[in-house]
């Protein structure tokens, strides 16, 4: 206390300051205290009492600025008021709010007790105003101290957060000073102060909003300037009222005394009366009436009775007519009160029925209502509500009435009649139970659905005529949201549908030629019926193959884990000069003729995969930002070219459910043979099985291909091999181009393979393949040999000879080694390598520089292996050529012009190529996908295992569920949950396009078919299969155990909205995992995606309680549509019971009102219907360009006709 006084009296004397302590005036520092509550419910609250006074005590706080000292008189603190400010402090404590207990109530919604509040007040800088005497000011007040209570709906007595709540209003301050006295007034100060809580209501989040309003507050205060004694705690500093000149003395509270108020002077009433004192008689009494005059005064009626009621004299009120009684009197008792009720009709009955009669003159009801809203009305105070312009049904109990209109026999509570407002005039619907005696009022827009037992009055008159009435009740609009939910469900039913008609009426597809295996060769089809020559005439295919100075540059990789990511994040197609990349071919030139089998050897990385796929024109086997120079000359006419290169990579991708034959056959169906709708099942037939005899595969035709996918033995890895070249020779090809097909091979079977391509080149073809270790008869099979180095060729020509050209280069094979082996072993060594490329003509850079001049034995222009001319004069001018532009992303035409197709001949990639059509696609790779399900159907059946499980389980969990609020939460858990378990089983989607997303992206950039049909097939069939059925098997259990709604329509919207969300993500699983290289990646993309989606989807947390900065991500989860449209569905037409024991019950509440409390608008049911319908199109919309985008932009290379 000491040192708080220390500190009063420096200030003044370091900062140029004065402070000056004022005790306020109790009795005149007063306020008007109110307020309203804004949340959950808007109700005024009123103080109880009205004329309740409340106020303020204690001290403040006067600080003068810019003072040398304090002033001593009144007069000289007027002069320094300008830039004064009046606050509380520590030292002079806060202020506190007189009663110590107030009382605000809004009728009988909530009651809110304040208790021992106390206030911190601060104003702003005095500003002069009109007189020297008065300045404005704004001032605020701070709740410091103190508490609240709440007694609502919900709770009894429940704590309400009051400190830091505070209000500003602007006003102005009267001072007056004569001599020592000082005296100030702040007046006309108008203020709010916000509250805000959170609570729970059944689970949910429930925020309370309450606005408490500060009007007309007084603050009077004074002090004596220079009083010396110190008057302690319970007296203050003040100036006699007799005189000015005066010295300032302390003013002691009630019981106390002394110089400084510190002693007791007994005890000290509250109540003035408690001294014994009587009430003094008014020197202003009215004088008393005068007497009544003789004789009874004339009765008066103090109100109107109707026409069943008569006037009481006794009780001045209305009492019942003769046999009528009830509420209003408006109940016959007895068949004579309906007999005098219609004029001219004499012949009534009073009846209990409460279905109207053409002959109904008059129907009550008297009905318990009992709504509980832990209300304090009272029972003599009735509500009792009108219907107007109503038309009855005859034979029902139905009414429909245009407007109602309730009030109560007194004034409405406050909050009671804030809903009665919203009500006023809306239309109602009343209707009753013949057996239960229950009546149920439906008046739109409130909140609930009153449902009571009631007793009828109904007077039927004979010969009366009762009137339907004119109004007609609004017709309820037709509910199309089971129409809208369903088209994606009817989209993919209707292309299922399609697929599956198309293979019926085209057997070809899916019927192989024969039972069993073929053992004998079929004779080809008739030139031209598949568009191709038959595999063993040497007519077809191509005279020779010429590559001459090609060259391949492709950019040269970043050092570093940054750059590393720089050039994955290149754009792609980026063209790089020569001088940025790295060369990988330098003017490589070759020679292959026709009917010769060719071998590439080199070490690792010499560049002969590179060289195969440019030879091949492949995208297989080429980076997408590759630059390309040179050219490759395929010599013959374009129609004895048939088809261009036909490309076997090193790995064998072939889908192990599939048979050899099975296989051989789609892709006959889908290189672009012309065997489409016009093909036979013959012809597609006797292709697949020549080609299968022609490498020796027809005893195993009908075996499954096999593999760890299958987990069954299949065929051996030489036929998986043969199996893979069959599927390329299938179209017939004049050119056959192999990268390693010998790699992880037995010597044997790596042997057999080189016999039958022997074959496959013997019959007409030219055979192209790359070796990395031969053995000797391997070696001495190859017609022509190529030995690569460094992206250089070193050797070319006959592999007899190539042991004296080593050794004329000064790299002599040593005895008993293997010639083969030695190339490979002077090509990695650098010191031979170096003798090699010495020797070589024409090694300049990449892209330059004319075609090598080649070793002799490569023949000329049009020989055979036997050198016996096979190309006449007149052919010799037919050149099919391939001009490799610089840079990836042109194309180049020749000189006659562009045939429009690329170079292999099979078409561009959104071309399905010549006699095929996209529905054939279609059909086929759909036969294919469904074969694969229904060969492994592990997965399909546990996904419809773990579905019906699941649903019967969780059916358990959510047993029947009531109308309360128990029920409703677990409606909206339940549903939640079943949404949950659909997301996180889409990922299943990703294992699935992993395992065959090797074979799916190398028959697409092969051209065998565009990207959208297999997008299209593989959706049609997940989505059906993966997502819409096992939805329906869930929902099968689950819906009738929970007991949900078992309307129709309410049903259907359930099942397809149900449907729509599992495949909206099975879309999203596809698009991620087509854009993701690994399982991991789309796994992990998926949970998070999904786990923010599921956070935000409007169970968890409400989402108008999110932060406005981050509330917009609501709109991009799935969840959030998917459950608000479920939920919507299914509360919005219930009637539920919330029941709070102790606190609350209210009955038959609208589900609406329900959605409402949690966040929910019921009107966007069918808006967030059609936005999953949209986010299903978009999801594989998007997975269809990420497809596209993954896809390699290959070198630019067209075909010209001729030159």
């Amino acid at each position: 206390m000491l040192g708080r006084l220390v500190l009063l009296f420096w200030i003044p004397f370091v900062h140029g300051t004065c402070n000056i302590s004022l005790s306020l005036a109790p009795s005149a520092s007063t306020f008007q205290f109110g307020g309203s509550v804004v949340q959950p419910l808007a109700a005024p609250l009123a103080l109880v009492p009205p004329t309740l006074v409340t106020g303020l005590q204690g001290n403040v706080l006067l600080l003068l600025s810019d003072v040398d000292a304090c002033p001593t008189t009144g007069e000289g603190v007027l002069a320094a008021l300008p830039g004064a400010t009046l606050s509380t402090t520590n030292a002079t404590g806060r202020l506190a709010m007189y009663p110590t207990t107030v009382l605000l109530e809004s009728g009988t919604l909530v009651n809110l007790t304040w208790q021992d509040v106390e206030f911190d007040l601060s104003t702003t800088a005095f500003v002069p105003g009109a007189t020297a005497d008065i300045f404005a000011v704004d001032a605020s007040l701070l709740v410091s101290g103190g508490g609240s209570t709440q007694t609502s709906l919900l709770a009894t007595n429940q704590p309400v957060p009051l400190l830091g709540i505070n209000g500003t209003g602007s006003g102005t301050v009267a001072v007056t000073g004569d001599g020592q006295a000082l005296n100030l007034t702040l007046s006309g100060l108008d203020l709010t102060m916000v509250g805000e809580y959170e609570g729970t209501l059944g689970g949910s989040p429930l925020r309370g909003v309450t606005n408490y309003t500060v009007t007309d507050l007084r603050l009077v205060a004074g002090t004596a300037l220079g009083c010396t004694p110190a008057c302690g705690e319970h007296g203050r500093c003040m100036v006699p009222q007799n005189g000015a000149t005066a010295q300032p003395a302390c003013e002691c509270e009630c019981g106390w005394s002394g110089v400084a108020c510190t002693m007791a002077a007994g005890y000290c009433s509250a109540f003035p009366l408690d001294a014994g004192a009587s009430c003094p008689e008014s020197a202003n009494a009215s004088p008393p009436p005068p007497s009544p005059p003789p004789g009874p005064a004339p009765c008066v009626a103090t109100q109107t009775c109707s026409t069943l009621q008569v006037y009481n004299s006794s009780t001045a009120g209305c009492d019942c007519a003769e046999d009528w009684g009830g509420l209003g009197c408006t109940a016959c008792q007895n068949d004579g009160a309906c007999s005098a009720l219609v004029p001219g009709l004499s012949s009534g009955t009073c009846s209990s029925s409460r279905n109207f009669t053409e002959q109904t003159a008059f129907l009550s009801y008297q009905c318990d209502l009992e709504v509980n809203f832990a209300l304090t009305s009272s029972a003599d105070n009735p509500l009792s509500c009108r219907a107007s312009n109503c038309a009855f049904q005859l034979g029902t109990s139905i009414a429909q009435c245009s407007s109602v209109s309730c009030s109560c026999k007194e004034a409405c509570p406050v909050d009671l009649q804030g809903v009665l407002d919203v009500i006023e005039g809306n239309p109602c619907t009343l209707s009753c139970n013949e057996v239960t005696g229950e009546c149920t009022f439906d008046i739109q827009d409130f909140f609930v659905t009153l449902i009571a037992p009631c007793t009828n009055a109904q007077c039927i008159v004979e010969g009366y005529t009762a009137s339907q009435g004119n109004y007609v009740a609004p017709a309820s609009s037709k509910n199309y949201d089971p129409v809208i939910a369903a088209i994606p469900l009817m989209a993919l039913i209707g292309l299922v549908g399609f697929l599956l008609a198309y293979l019926l009426f085209h057997p070809v597809v899916w019927r192989s030629g024969g039972e069993g295996r073929p053992t004998a060769p079929a004779p080809a089809p008739a030139s031209g019926a598949l568009g191709i020559a038959a595999p063993g005439s040497l007519g077809g295919g191509p005279l020779s193959l010429r590559w001459e100075a090609v060259g391949c540059v492709v950019p040269a990789p970043a050092s570093g884990v940054l750059g590393a990511m720089g050039a994955a994040c290149a754009p792609w197609g980026a063209r790089r000069g020569a001088g940025d990349g790295l060369a990988i071919l330098h003017g490589v030139s070759g020679h292959a003729e026709r009917g010769e089998l060719v071998g590439l050897l080199g070490p690792s990385g010499s560049g002969k995969t590179t060289l195969l796929g440019i030879l091949a024109q492949s995208g297989e086997a080429l980076d997408r930002r590759a630059a390309l120079t040179g050219r490759v000359v395929m010599e013959g006419s374009p129609a004895r070219c048939g088809p261009g290169p036909a490309f076997v990579p090193q790995e064998d991708t072939l889908l192990a459910t599939l048979s050899v034959e099975e296989c051989v056959r789609y892709a006959a169906l889908l290189k672009g043979t012309g065997a489409g709708v016009g093909a036979s099942q013959g012809d597609i037939a006797a292709r697949v099985t020549a080609v299968l005899q022609e490498l020796g595969l027809e005893g195993v035709a009908r075996s499954r291909v096999g593999g760890a996918a299958l987990s069954r033995r299949g065929i051996s890895g030489g036929e998986r091999r043969r199996v893979s070249i069959a599927m390329e020779l299938v179209h017939g090809p004049g050119v056959l181009i192999l990268d390693e097909p010998t790699s992880g091979l037995d010597s044997f079977t790596a042997l057999n393979l080189m016999h039958s391509l022997k074959r496959v080149a013997r019959a007409g073809r030219i055979v192209v393949l790359s070796f990395h270790q031969p053995s000797p008869a391997m070696f001495s099979l190859l017609d022509r040999a190529y030995l690569l180095a460094r992206g250089r060729a070193v050797y070319g020509g006959d592999p007899a000879s190539a042991a004296a050209f080593f050794k004329s280069r000064g790299v002599p094979c040593p005895a008993g080694d293997a010639i083969a082996e030695h190339m490979l072993h002077a090509a990695s060594d650098p010191v031979t390598l170096g003798a090699l490329l010495a020797g070589v003509q024409g090694n300049g850079a990449a892209g330059g520089g004319s075609p090598r001049v080649l070793p002799a034995g490569h023949g000329t222009v049009g020989a055979g292996k036997d050198g016996a001319a096979e190309k006449g004069p007149a052919d010799a001018q037919e050149l099919a050529l391939v001009e490799l532009e610089a840079g990836p992303g042109t194309t180049r035409s020749g000189t006659e012009g562009s045939q429009g197709v690329d170079a292999a001949g099979r078409g561009t990639v959104s071309d399905p190529g010549p006699g095929r059509s996209r529905s054939l696609e279609l059909a086929v790779l759909f036969w294919r996908a469904g074969l694969d399900i229904a060969r492994n159907p592990s997965l399909l059946l546990l996904h419809w295992a773990m579905a019906l499980g699941m649903g019967i389980f969780t059916g358990c969990i959510f047993l029947n569920v009531g109308l309360d609020i128990s029920g409703a939460q677990n409606r909206a858990g339940g549903l939640f949950f079943i949404l949950a378990f659909f997301a996180f089983t889409s990922l299943t989607a990703v294992d699935l396009f992993m395992a065959e997303r090797r074979l799916v992206m190398r028959e697409i950039k092969g051209g065998m078919y565009h990207p959208v049909s297999y997008l299209v097939t593989k959706a049609a069939l997940d989505g059906l299969l993966l997502r819409v059925i096992p939805a329906f098997l869930y929902a099968a259990p689950f819906y009738p155990m929970m007991g949900l709604q078992s309307d129709s329509t309410i049903v259907a919207v359930f099942l397809f909205v149900l449907a729509t969300f599992s495949l909206v993500v099975g879309a999203f699983a596809l698009a991620v995992t087509v854009g993701c290289t690994t399982a991991g990646k789309a796994s992990l993309v998926m949970n998070v995606v999904l786990l923010i989606s599921l956070l935000v989807g409007g169970f968890f947390v409400n989402v108008a309680s999110i932060a406005a900065w981050i509330r917009w991500l609501h709109y991009a989860s799935v969840f959030f549509y998917a459950y608000t449209a479920l939920i919507t569905n299914e509360v919005a037409t219930l009637s539920l019971d919330f029941v709070v024991e102790g606190y609350a019950a209210v009955k038959n509440v609208r589900g609406v009102a329900f959605l409402n409390i949690i966040g929910v608008d019921a009107g966007d049911l069918t808006r967030n219907i059609i936005i999953l319908d949209c986010l299903y199109a978009g999801l594989l919309l998007v997975a269809m360009l990420v497809l596209w985008l993954r896809l390699p932009t290959t070198a630019s290379m067209a075909r010209v006709s001729r030159r």
